[in-house]
């Protein structure tokens, strides 16, 4: 009894699409791994608001912050547009800046300000010369002073303090005596002369970049035992699927012959055109939201990257099965577009080779050249490009013609 050709193609094909999804979300996993811990392996069930990452997230977040406190911001108007000069460690002025709030006690100004990428850390830094504050927090009755901020943010889960070269936490790594001699630390104390809260909340309360890290470290902490191996794994079971896509691309149950659908019939160019505008069009819709979105991934962010991936990959699949089914059956020179004009003009010089006599023939070619030279002269390019043809045609007409 004969065997039944190409019996387990199908099998094979679908059995390779699933998993190059997932060996190269494997794969992730294991370099988002090795770029957050390196090869360590002590991380599993360590909590994230303990990490060098979280420290090092929040240490920039507080110089970040007090900068943006003793920054002295004028406007001034030119041609109906607003510019501004900034002049560092001045005074606290938020009251030229967007979204700030003022409320003028008997024991100091507190500007409040109403926005911040990252929401989920809240600090309030008081100026030690003006008596001035600053705070991202809510004005309500419960922030309404200093005093009321200080006590809100003794609720929170986190927090670091810094008065009169002391500092006052219960963060990891954020003690005086690891940060005394570390930048931005040490520009703190030479350059400013103020106190400083800050604190947050856990569970994390807003989409921010503290969110996203915390979701990356989430995603990348379950690989610690497993990363140094999954890599190298999932890099074999990525390029034996590719191997086996390349085999059985094309073959159908029951057939021997390599079996072409639409798809392989379309002129390659027309498939790179498609191809590239596909992704044009994909890594634009995500540059755009993912630009407005750059400090957090939220639900719509997740949804968009996930979706745009997956029309990637299958636009990438049968990119890579048309390429090498046209590859197999020899197709992949003979249905471009150039190779239809390569055989029109082939077909049209045997015409005038056969019937035409060599004056004419020289005419012909002759206004050909003119005519392309015409088409190209006004890049300079091709202008250079025309006159070495020219060099190289004037050759071929004196070898055919004389």
């Amino acid at each position: 009894m004969e065997k039944t050709p190409n019996k387990y193609a199908l099998f094979i094909r679908v059995l390779c699409y699933i998993l190059i999804p997932v060996a190269i979300l494997s794969m992730a996993q294991s370099i988002l791994y090795f770029a957050m811990f390196g090869t360590s392996k002590k991380v599993e069930n360590v909590n994230y608001f303990e990490t060098q990452q979280f420290a090092d997230l929040y240490k920039n977040s507080i110089y970040e912050n007090l900068t943006a406190c003793y920054t002295n911001v004028n406007t001034t108007e030119y041609n109906g547009y607003l510019s501004y000069s900034v002049q560092q460690h001045k005074e606290i002025t938020f009251s030229n800046m967007y979204g700030v709030t003022q409320s003028n006690l008997p024991e100091g100004t507190i500007y409040y300000k109403n926005y911040l990428e990252n929401r989920n850390f809240k600090f309030l830094v008081i100026d030690n010369k003006t008596n001035t504050a600053v705070t991202n927090v809510t004005q309500t009755m419960k922030t309404d002073t200093i005093e009321k901020i200080k006590q809100e943010f003794g609720t929170f889960s986190y927090y670091w303090n810094y008065q009169q070269g002391q500092v006052d936490t219960n963060i990891n790594f954020l003690s005086l005596e690891e940060i005394k001699y570390a930048y931005p630390f040490s520009e703190i104390e030479n350059e400013y002369d103020c106190t400083i809260y800050t604190a947050m909340q856990t569970p994390l309360q807003y989409n921010d970049y503290y969110e996203t890290s915390y979701f990356l470290y989430k995603a990348a902490a379950p690989s610690a035992q497993t990363a140094i191996l999954n890599f190298p794994i999932s890099i074999v079971i990525l390029f034996v699927c590719i191997v086996l896509l390349a085999i059985y691309a094309g073959k159908k149950r029951g057939k021997q012959e390599i079996v072409l659908d639409i798809l392989d019939k379309i002129p390659l160019e027309f498939i790179v055109l498609i191809v590239f505008s596909i992704i044009g069009i994909l890594f634009g819709m995500a540059g755009n939201h993912l630009t407005l979105n750059i400090y957090y991934l939220d639900m719509i962010s997740i949804t968009l990257i996930i979706t745009l991936g997956t029309i990637a990959y299958i636009v990438g699949i049968l990119t890579y099965e048309t390429l090498v089914k046209r590859i197999k059956t020899h197709t992949f020179w003979k249905n471009t577009v150039l190779y239809r004009c390569y055989k029109i003009i082939q077909k049209a010089c045997n015409t005038i080779f056969t019937y035409f006599n060599p004056t004419a023939k020289l005419i012909f070619f002759i206004l050909a050249f003119s005519l392309l030279t015409l088409l190209f002269a006004k890049w300079e390019f091709w202008r250079s490009f025309a006159f070495n043809c020219y060099v190289v045609w004037s050759f071929l007409l004196w070898f055919c013609f004389y």
